[in-house]
């Protein structure tokens, strides 16, 4: 069976919010799918040859990578930084290097694109039912964590979707994606974090930008939303 590797390497990417939805029932679950990304971004570069840009942006990072581990006392809380630092900067080095080709990656694979947002959407509502997606790690308050068991793990995932429901609406022009972003919101105003929520926010207002096809009724609607904000953070667990 012949392996597309463009298929496989967005496939990979989007798996990411919804593995890291169920991570802590299968612990290693992110960890094999970061070498199986990591294995393929790699070879991608090799596909299409690495650039003196690229070879110097490595270099760089190894080197920072050298001097903070021997600036480092041992042993570490966790060795994931390591990996995470370096393979953030190589896969947006080549999303720059790259920015057409990602682009028609994801035209192509739109309907991959979409399901993940149904999916991830469909999980996150199930999970407001049950007892156990909620948790008391500070304050005293309840916060919703969803399947991930912590409200700082469901927030990158949010904001992962949010990201993927913009993509949408740009490529196909489809304002109905709009009403999934209502529920990474719910996931910021629930999570008690209110860093996550305030760039949330930001990220929401690009996707409410492109709602409105007219300037004009975008900015109208400015005064209102935040009022609409206001009441749910003051009802929010972030107050409690």
């Amino acid at each position: 069976m012949k392996i597309n590797i463009n298929n496989s390497y967005i496939n990979l990417i989007l798996l990411f919010p919804l593995f890291t939805l169920f991570q802590s029932y299968i612990g290693p679950i992110n960890k094999i799918l970061f070498i199986l990304l990591m294995t393929v971004q790699m070879t991608m570069y090799l596909r299409r040859g690495i650039s003196a840009r690229f070879f110097a942006l490595l270099s760089i990072v190894m080197l920072m990578e050298c001097i903070a581990l021997f600036s480092t006392s041992f042993p570490l809380q966790s060795i994931n930084d390591i990996f995470y630092f370096p393979f953030i900067v190589i896969f947006y080095n080549f999303i720059c290097e790259n920015g057409a080709f990602f682009y028609d990656l994801a035209v192509k694979n739109i309907k991959s694109i979409k399901r993940i947002i149904y999916l991830w959407s469909f999980f996150i509502v199930v999970s407001i039912a049950f007892p156990l997606s909620y948790t008391q790690v500070w304050g005293g308050g309840t916060y919703f964590a969803s399947f991930t068991g912590d409200p700082f793990r469901l927030c990158p995932t949010a904001f992962y979707i949010l990201a993927l429901i913009l993509m949408v609406m740009m490529i196909e022009k489809n304002r109905k994606m709009f009403w999934f972003s209502i529920i990474p919101m719910f996931c910021f105003f629930s999570s008690g974090s209110r860093t996550y929520l305030l760039v949330g926010l930001l990220l929401f207002l690009i996707v409410w930008y492109k709602f409105f096809y007219n300037k004009h009724m975008f900015c109208l609607s400015l005064l209102p939303l935040v009022l609409l904000f206001l009441v749910f953070l003051v009802n929010s667990s972030m107050m409690q």
